[in-house]
């Protein structure tokens, strides 16, 4: 299984599957998040129980049930993939080329990091306007949800957080440049 990051053996698997004779018609699993992003690759084995079936292929990308029903619930899925242009994203990406850079439709994240954030507590604060104490991960995404719809006092009231605390981790997630 290839996916974010993808360590010295995988890349190695994965370029030899890429230079192989008949890569374009190479059928696989691209594990993609909500975004269009993939987040790992597999080849199809039609005789294996678990690289068969998309279903099959999405448990075995995320074996924890809980992992992979919020996964579901937040756009996450496995598609069916013809050729080599999704399997070289991951490619790219871990090798740091300058167009997986620019290009943030790349895997930029290991799974295990965006799947450690409290979703529902997020949703809370960002959307349903409650007030909650989030710490690291969790704060930070809020104030990424909030910046730019809701005034900086307000998120830090939401937070229990300065004004002060909210621009500093606006600068630190980088969303102060101006919009394109």
């Amino acid at each position: 299984m290839f996916t974010a990051p993808l360590t010295i053996e995988e890349y190695r698997v994965l370029v030899d599957v890429k230079y192989h004779h008949g890569a374009d018609q190479i059928k696989g699993w691209a594990l993609r998040d909500k975004h269009g992003r993939i987040r790992g690759w597999h080849p199809h084995e039609s005789g294996s129980p678990t690289w068969a079936h998309s279903d099959d292929a999405f448990r075995t990308f995320i074996p924890d049930t809980k992992r992979r029903r919020n996964l579901m619930l937040l756009g996450w899925e496995v598609v069916a993939t013809t050729g080599i242009c999704d399997l070289t994203q991951p490619l790219h990406a871990t090798r740091g080329d300058n167009a997986a850079r620019a290009d943030r439709t790349t895997m930029t994240a290991p799974i295990q990091t965006i799947l450690d954030i409290d979703d529902l507590s997020v949703i809370q604060v960002a959307h349903d306007g409650m007030r909650l104490r989030l710490k690291g991960r969790e704060r930070d995404e809020a104030v990424r949800r909030m910046h730019r719809r809701l005034d900086t006092d307000l998120i830090a009231w939401r937070l229990y957080i300065t004004p002060r605390t909210v621009q500093r981790v606006v600068a630190r997630l980088g969303l102060t440049q101006p919009a394109a």
